[in-house]
Formats: C-alpha cells, structure tokens, sequence
C-alpha cells in the first residue's frame, strides 16, 4: 500500500508485478497511478476486501495474484504494462468494507472525486458482470472492419443538392465529406426508399461479409476507369456498389455507373455505444457512472473490442476516427445530444441545451451561464437515476463526487450554492418539478411503474433520490428557471451525516414551501381509459371546477402509494388527505396561450402540533385543451375563504391565499 502525495488515497502497487511469463515490469521514475470500475457481483470474497483485521498483512506480506477474482488480475497485469505507471486503486483493496468501518467507507467515499479526477487511466471492465469475468474474451477481430459501400445517387431527387462531392478518380476523398456522404445520403434514402433499399442492402452485406471470411478481394464490379490508384478502395477494405437498379429503382441504360453519380459512405452502427458501453453491466451500476465521468480517460474493455471515452471524442476498434453522434428518427438523421463525458459548461451544457430547446429562442438568457450548468446537473441525474444501487443509503453518496465537482461550476467562490438532497438551492422551487414518467406496454396499452422506494430513509420525499426508477425511464429532471413560477421556497434544512458533509448521507431534511393547497380526490382509471392510470378531481372549488377530470398524472412511487382505497395509508379515496399545488407554467419555449400548468400532488401525513407535513407523492400537469375549465382565467388559484381550513394552521396569508406548507 501506498499514499499518493497529491490526493491521499490508498493504492496497491503495480510496479515489480510479474506478468504471465515470470517476468517482472520495470519501474519507472515518474509514475501515475490507474483506478478500476468494475462490477463486484454476489460471491467475491471477503479475503480480497480491505478490513482493518487484515491491513497489516495486506500491506507486509502482500496479496496472491495468481488467488485474485480474475478482473482484478487482469486490471493489474494491463496497469502493470502501462509506461510510467506504478500504482492501481481497487475500491475493495483500498477502501476498508468491514461491518464496523462506516467512518472510513464515509472518509474515502467523500474523497472519490479526487480519486477518479486524478487517474491517469480508467480501466472499466465494461462487459463484465462480476468480479470473475475479467477484461479479455475471446473474439473474432476480422468482424470490426469497417463496411463501406459506394452509392450510385443518379436518379435520387435532390440527392445531388445534397451531396455535392462526387468520387473523384484522381484524389482520394477526405474523410470529412465521408462522414457527410454517408448522413445525407442515409437521409435521402430513409425518406424516399427506405424498405427496397434496406432489403437489398441486407443481402449485399451478407454476401459481402461470406466474401471476406475467405478473403478481401478487388469488387469485380468497380467502373474500368476506376483502377487500384482510385480513390474507391482504401485500407485495404473493400467497397461494394450499391447501383440504382440494383436496389429496384428501375434499369440504366448504362451498365457501369459514372463517377459522377458515386458516394463513399460507411455503414455505422448508431445503437453500437448504447448498445456495448452505456448498456453494459458495469455502466448499469450507480457507483461507476462518477468515476467514469471524473477520470480524464476511461478504456471499456467490452465484450468484442476496446473502447475509449475522453474529454475530446469517443472511439473504438471498429470506428477508430470517433464515433458519429447520430440518431435516426421519424424526422431524419439528427444530432444526439452531447457526449456523455463532455462536462464543459460553455461547450456541451450550452450545446445540450440548444438540442433540448429544439433551436427556439432560449427563454432563460438571463440565467447564463448557471443554466448551462444546469443542463449537465439534469443529464447527470437522469443518466444516474437509470442506474442501481445496492446498498439503498448509498444513492446521494455515490453521487457526492459529482456533486461537490458541479458546486464549483453552478455557484463561485465569492457566492457558494447549497447542495440540498440531489438539487440545489440556487433556483430550488422550479428543481421540485422532476417526474417519474410511465412505461408503455404497446402489446397491451398497459402504463407500468416499476418505480419502487427503499425501506430506510435516505433523502425527503421532494428530492428525485427518494424513488428508485432504474427499471423504468429514469428521472425526468425539472426544467430550472426563475420564471413562470407559483411557488416559493421560504427555507430548506439538511441534517447530514457526518454534519460536515452535506453531499453524503442525510438523516433528514425539509423544506417550507409557499403555494396555493387545493384539495383533491385522488383515484386509479378504468380499463377504458387506460390501464395503469390515474385521474384526481379538486373537491369544494365548485361545481363547474370539482367535475372536470384530470388525467395527466405522475405518480412517484405507486408500488407504495397505490394501495386499495380501504387502505389507511392508501392515497386513493375521497378523505386520504391529497392536496394539489399549483406550481409553475410551462413549456417555457412555448406561447403563452399553449402553456400548461405543472402541479405537485402531496400528501397531508402530521396534522397536529408543531403544525402539518406534508410528502410529495408525484405531479400533474393541467393543459389548456384537456383541463380547460381549470386553466379558464386560472380559476384553480382563485382564492376561497374555506381556503384557510386546509389545514387550518398559522402562517395562511388570506390576501394572497398562500399557505405555508412543510414538506418532509
């Protein structure tokens, strides 16, 4: 074991490591140390997790390689071979996991910024889904060669407007206008033929690739006038011809197609990142999703090849150059929204928001540059919500690194911002408004919510890391603006554990809250509207208010709410104690006259002294077209003199109707 000087983590040294044929790696002068990710799985051994009862023999007599689980030995033989790299830093070997070490566990966890932030390398084993699966799997190399095809666009309307370059047989083509090539051409493709082209494609490809199991050969169908010095085959792959009578646009007249009319594009796989990195078992885990975002270079060791993910592109094997950041969708080829690593506030938050806003006018300008902020804040959290925690308690504290990072981007040294349970004070009222959006079952119209809750306490209930959504979509964080708004926060307390780490584990928290409660009857739809879903009425607004149905409902955790309505803590019936509060109007973007209104369902659950609580059990919206008598001249906030009495208690202002609500 030793302590890097500049960081003061534990490590495990690599240097003098033998590899597998007995030899020894040479030390270096200069050396860095490389940190693991890695999924721990349900049998490791306690003999290879780091207790204060074995420290000292940890550290005099060392550990056994060759008795490692397997990822660990291959983390170690690769960090062994790295130039100028000396050290390793595994959390089990270097954090103490001991029934009785929770001072030590909280002491490291709040260090893991640090830890991840100072790597040289990140080792992800990306494929594996336990400690014994290891970096290196048997694969067949000869499949990652990239596909590429030359396009005959004659006859393709506006093909040629789009693509201006044609092959030329006297220069290669730059690789810049490939990568445009190939999205236009997708593009005009997709709109126009897309089903001929695709089956015909299929085939291509199929004989295309029986053709180089065996061997790469010249296409037999290359133009005469295009020779082994033309730009068509390059590397050594081999292209093949995808002509427009040979896709079932029709005949030519000619047999052989003009240079004029040809286009190099490549066939790329666009699920292949989501698919082998962000998918992958180790990405699945909450605790990975930190250090794979605070260490500078992260290598994924997936299942077919490696990958690499850095702050200027990601790439691998088989799309050494970078990965092309599209998606296709009903409207064409579209940029996806910023890399997962890209934490620039200026360049990936402003860019993520331009994506997210659709190029409309930014509604929020004057909250530059916090909001871009912002938007890396809300991708974190949704990213991390669509991850798992074993440990329930470990959902804030596996998140604390990031964190205290994005403390230093959303707020200065001069004007610090709190950190409040997954959100932040800075702009608090309109962070409240995160959903736990449903998941569709189109073979039956069933809306399921896998959404569950933890047992223990670990965050208040108006805090998005109160709910597990990880089997579902995730979180959908709240849009974070100044404006538009109905609520406001008066005053917010955390009680942390330890008290001086307010990024960690909490005991408690609560918030006072000032906004209109409206009473309302709360209740599961019919199978004819929809199963798996849930509709509220206000009670004592009225007639015209109290008989409308409200149905755009997002409950936060039905599993535990949704309970039969003879249920004493059930939310569904007409005396459960839901109240609804008008919160913000929205989409921001959008006119004035399309807006909808975003409200917070609560939950009365202490009436008596020191006054009543509330807890957050989901959010409706309310729209102008489907809520409209709600929405007509925003009856909903017209204030009646019953309004005091629910619940009756100090701090109702009768001028304005605002009450002075807790929420725990």
């Amino acid at each position: 074991m030793r302590q890097y000087t500049d960081v003061y983590v534990k490590l495990v040294e690599t240097k003098d490591w033998p590899d597998k044929e007995g030899h020894k790696t040479p030390g270096h002068p200069n050396v860095h140390y490389v940190t693991l990710s890695h999924c721990w799985g349900k049998n490791v051994s306690h003999e290879y997790k780091l207790t204060s009862e074995n420290l000292a023999t940890f550290r005099d007599t060392g550990i056994q390689l060759r008795n490692m689980p397997k990822t660990f030995r291959h983390a170690i033989e690769f960090a062994a071979r790295l130039p100028f790299v000396g050290f390793i830093w595994i959390d089990s070997l270097c954090i103490k996991q001991g029934a009785n070490e929770l001072e030590d566990w909280l002491q490291q966890s709040a260090n893991m910024h640090k830890v991840y932030s100072e790597t040289f390398l990140n080792i992800s084993a990306t494929a594996s889904s336990n400690s014994d699966g290891g970096l290196f799997f048997e694969r067949r190399p000869e499949l990652l060669l990239e596909n590429e095809i030359v396009l005959n666009i004659e006859g393709l309307p506006g093909a040629h407007k789009l693509v201006q370059k044609p092959i030329e047989t006297s220069a290669a083509v730059p690789s810049g206008h490939r990568e445009q090539n190939f999205l236009y051409l997708l593009k005009s493709y997709v709109l126009l033929h897309v089903l001929v082209f695709i089956r015909h494609l299929h085939t291509v490809l199929l004989e295309h690739q029986e053709r180089r199991s065996k061997s790469i050969v010249k296409p037999q169908t290359t133009p005469d006038h295009l020779n082994e010095n033309s730009s068509i085959p390059i590397l050594g792959r081999e292209s093949t011809f995808v002509t427009k009578e040979s896709a079932g646009f029709g005949e030519t007249e000619q047999a052989r197609p003009s240079t004029n009319n040809l286009r190099r594009c490549l066939i790329l796989d666009t699920s292949f990142w989501t698919s082998r990195v962000d998918q992958a078992p180790v990405n699945t885990r909450g605790w990975v999703l930190q250090e794979r975002l605070m260490a500078s270079r992260v290598l994924h060791f997936c299942r077919d090849q490696v990958a690499w993910e850095c702050g200027e592109f990601d790439a691998a094997e088989e799309q050494p150059q970078g990965m092309q950041n599209l998606q296709l969708t009903a409207d064409g080829i579209v940029e996806e929204s910023s890399r997962l690593k890209g934490l620039n506030v200026h360049v990936d938050g402003k860019r993520l928001r331009r994506i997210r806003l659709k190029e409309c006018d930014d509604p929020d300008l004057h909250l530059q540059p916090q909001i871009y902020a912002f938007e890396l804040w809300r991708r974190i959290v949704e990213v991390y919500s669509r991850t798992a925690i074993t440990n329930p308690t470990d959902k804030l504290i596996a998140l604390s690194g990031l964190a205290r990072w994005m403390a230093s981007r959303i707020g200065t040294a001069d004007e610090p911002v709190a950190y409040v349970a997954g959100l932040w004070k800075l702009h608090l009222a309109s962070q409240l408004l995160w959903r736990v959006e449903p998941v569709f079952r189109e073979v039956d119209g069933t809306f399921e919510h896998p959404s569950t809750a933890p047992d223990v306490y670990r965050a208040p209930s108006f805090s998005w890391a109160s709910i597990d959504a990880e089997r579902g979509h995730g979180i959908t964080y709240a849009d974070t603006t100044d404006q538009d708004l109905f609520i406001k926060v008066e005053s917010v307390s955390v009680t942390p554990r330890p008290e001086s780490d307010e990024y960690g584990i909490l005991n408690s928290a609560h918030l006072i809250l000032h906004g209109k409660l409206r009473r309302a009857h709360l209740y599961p739809l019919g199978a004819a509207k929809g199963k798996g879903r849930f509709g509220w009425r206000f009670l004592g607004r009225g007639e015209a208010l109290d008989n409308e149905e409200h149905t755009n409902v997002y409950l936060d955790c039905p599993a535990r709410d949704a309970l039969p309505e003879e249920h004493r803590d059930g939310i569904f019936g007409l005396d459960k104690g839901v109240y609804v509060v008008p919160a913000a109007k929205g989409e921001r973007t959008a006119s004035e006259k399309s807006k909808y209104v975003t409200c917070l369902l609560l939950q009365l659950v202490r009436g008596n002294e020191p006054g009543p609580a509330f807890r957050r059990i989901g959010l409706t919206k309310l729209s102008p077209w489907a809520d409209s008598v709600a929405l007509h001249d925003y009856k909903m906030l017209d204030v009646y003199g019953s309004d005091v009495d629910m619940p009756h208690y100090q701090g109702y202002d009768a001028e304005t109707g605002m009450h002075r609500i807790l929420i725990v």
